[in-house]
């Protein structure tokens, strides 16, 4: 079963990472639209996540972190237990769990509920939140 499951994330991964790379969502029709934005017009705290993961395989963490801050913010988090999980399953030894305390989970639920009402507030700074391209730079 752990073999099944690295070799599925092998090629996953890889080919998300490549479709991503070679083809922009701002033109690609594929990619789906996200459903909340879609019927209501409003950001979920997800939006521009796609987005942001194709600036990410550009090197353009600039226009990343524009198009959804959080997903910035939370992939190096993301990495580490995937890496973790990928580390258990390839060797099938148990790594120490590392205990996250109520309060934490809590404050993170708290903070990603905050994130997407703010971003949803037509007011600066709280525009900055919603996904946006950055300004071009002027040549020179």
């Amino acid at each position: 079963m752990r073999l099944i499951i690295v070799g599925i994330a092998a090629v996953v991964l890889p080919v998300g990472a490549t479709l991503l790379y070679l083809h922009s969502p701002e033109t690609a029709r594929f990619y789906p639209p996200c459903p909340l934005f879609w019927a209501t017009g409003l950001y979920c705290p997800g939006c521009g996540v796609t987005r942001s993961l194709a600036a990410l395989t550009h090197g353009n963490f600039a226009q990343a972190f524009a198009f959804n801050p959080l997903v910035v913010v939370a992939l190096p988090v993301a990495g580490f237990w995937i890496a973790r999980f990928a580390y258990e399953m390839w060797t099938d030894k148990q790594v120490e769990p590392i205990i996250v305390p109520t309060w934490m989970a809590w404050v993170i639920f708290a903070g990603v509920v905050a994130f997407w009402l703010a971003r949803n507030i037509d007011v600066y700074p709280c525009t900055l939140l919603a996904p946006h391209e950055l300004a071009a730079e002027a040549p020179g």
